[in-house]
């Protein structure tokens, strides 16, 4: 409908309301010349949009700042300082949400949709419980006052169903976004925007709850790519995601095809949010890390430095985004001849996981193993010898002597012990392992 914008909650009527008396005419002209810009803003926020129902009526409302202007602002505080600034902005969503509480005589359409947008803001800065709640409390106001085949029923279910995500509950969120589907299909048709965006969320989301190599999880991908990429006016930030999911998840025969739509996302991205936003960097290290394992280490190697940067200066350097990185392209850097250099990053990406789950987890385990090894084949024997008996030290005193990942440490000490001709101590330490235990 004529109310549809690019995935977005955004009205005239939004900022141009009336506004309740003992608001300034000063404010009123302020908010009417930062209406276009916050539509544009608003517009990067991926939540469905909902067609208007009926016109809005004014009615009285708090002379304070439009939900659709909160909005804005936040997306500034997220440009500028990341998601630690914008988390500060969580006490004035707090009193909006107040404020809506204690308000009569809104229009039901513009308090739904003023609902709907907390919780996505409360979402975006990192409050997704609240969000969550917020989220489900609107879609009980709009099956109530609305019926529960309502567009903004829907749209309000959706929000709880990315929030349900946000939360580590993908299988839940796709039981959701299944059951709105069904109801958008039958009330709305197949082809309206509302009902090819929750298809679109659904199909992240039952993706989300597979492994990557799901037929049928790749299969719905393809679908809504298919439909979004033939729509009009959808928003361009879901469109995204779904392209870049879908080009992750494309391998053997089809893994030039899915290099292609990571390609042809990050250049989207990038024109349209710019290289430092954190939807780029995402796509930026989901290609770089695809090129690693497709046979170009240095195209990968180049891509995943600057989303390293990019992660170490918003999430810093202990993140797991940031130690995943590290990891990738320190293997990139191997594979690209590199090797003193990749050994080093993957020790600082080591150390960093260690210091994030502790010493004994097992992905910190095997990552000391493949360090060792690293070493070794660079030459590096002293350095492999020192970290490798303060590792045997650490998983001896914790999983044991016999652990199969204390031997493991040992067996690779013997080798190195052997290569560095300190025939004394490999002895000592070869006597550690299971009898028969052949010698490498």
């Amino acid at each position: 409908g004529a109310g549809i914008t690019a995935g977005v909650f955004y009205r005239e009527a939004r900022v141009n309301r009336d506004q309740a008396a003992a608001e300034t005419a000063r404010a009123e002209s302020l908010a009417a010349s930062l209406a276009e810009r916050d539509a544009e803003r608003l517009r990067r926020i991926d939540v469905p949009a909902a067609p208007p129902t009926r016109p809005v009526t004014a009615a009285p409302k708090s002379p304070e700042v439009p939900a659709a202007l909160i909005a804005g602002r936040l997306l500034d505080l997220l440009d500028r300082g990341g998601p630690t600034a914008a988390s500060t902005f969580g006490a004035t969503l707090d009193a909006v949400e107040q404020r809506l509480d204690g308000s009569t005589g809104i229009d039901v359409d513009q308090e739904l949709t003023d609902r709907i947008d907390l919780a996505r803001l409360n979402r975006m800065i990192g409050r997704v419980d609240k969000s969550v709640v917020l989220a489900q409390d609107a879609q009980g106001l709009a099956a109530a006052k609305l019926g529960p085949n309502h567009p903004l029923t829907l749209i309000a279910a959706t929000e709880r169903a990315i929030s349900m995500m946000s939360a580590g509950a993908p299988d839940e969120a796709a039981d959701v976004l299944a059951d709105q589907a069904a109801r958008a299909e039958r009330t709305l048709g197949a082809g309206h925007p509302v009902t090819i965006t929750i298809a679109a969320r659904l199909a992240l989301a039952r993706a989300a709850a597979t492994a990557v190599d799901d037929p049928a999880a790749l299969a719905g991908l393809k679908a809504a790519h298919d439909v979004m990429t033939t729509t009009p006016g959808l928003d361009e930030r879901l469109q995204l995601l779904v392209q870049q999911e879908l080009g992750r998840r494309m391998t053997g025969p089809e893994q030039a095809a899915g290099v292609t739509l990571l390609r042809e996302a990050l250049a989207t991205a990038t024109t349209r949010f710019g290289r430092q936003d954190p939807r780029t960097v995402a796509i930026a290290a989901d290609l770089g890390e695809r090129l690693v394992h497709t046979g170009d280490p240095g195209g990968g190697a180049t891509l995943l430095r600057g989303v390293m940067n990019a992660q170490r200066a918003r999430l810093g350097e202990d993140h797991p985004e940031t130690i995943h990185t590290m990891m990738v392209l320190s293997e990139a850097l191997r594979r690209s001849g590199e090797a003193r250099e990749a050994a080093d990053l993957l020790g600082r990406a080591t150390d960093a996981l260690e210091r994030l789950k502790g010493a004994t987890a097992p992905d910190v385990r095997a990552a000391r193993l493949r360090q060792g090894s690293w070493l070794v084949e660079d030459g590096r024997l002293l350095e492999a010898e020192t970290m490798l008996r303060r590792t045997h030290e650490g998983l001896r005193d914790t999983l044991g002597p016999t652990h199969p990942d204390t031997m493991a440490t040992v067996e690779l000490l013997v080798r190195v012990l052997d290569d560095r001709q300190q025939s004394t101590l490999a002895s000592e330490y070869r006597k550690l392992l299971p009898a028969g235990t052949p010698e490498k």
